[in-house]
């Protein structure tokens, strides 16, 4: 299995503006996790503060050449809370 994209959520989108985690933004630490570098997608207080989606990551992977359905991976809570603390610290409301 290869995982070929990470894709952006309402509330985190990638640092370098694409749309998505795609290529060397995917290069794992050799223990099954990826450091995503991210910016808040959106900035409105609302739009936090009532989310439902915005901390389940869309995966697409690739099995034997085959494209897989995208799978929505849940956040840990205590990455949750890392999550809105940094929305709210670089969206300034902190």
């Amino acid at each position: 299995m290869s995982v070929v994209r990470v894709g952006a959520t309402t509330l985190m989108a990638p640092a370098d503006g694409g749309p998505a985690w795609t290529g060397d933004a995917l290069v794992g630490d050799g223990e099954g996790r990826l450091r995503l570098d991210v910016v808040p997608a959106r900035c409105d207080p609302h739009a936090v503060a009532e989310d439902k989606r915005g901390t389940f990551v869309p995966v697409y992977a690739v099995v034997d050449g085959e494209e897989q359905p995208v799978v929505y991976l849940p956040m840990p809570d205590e990455l949750k809370a890392e999550l809105f603390a940094y929305v709210s610290e670089a969206c300034g409301w902190g």
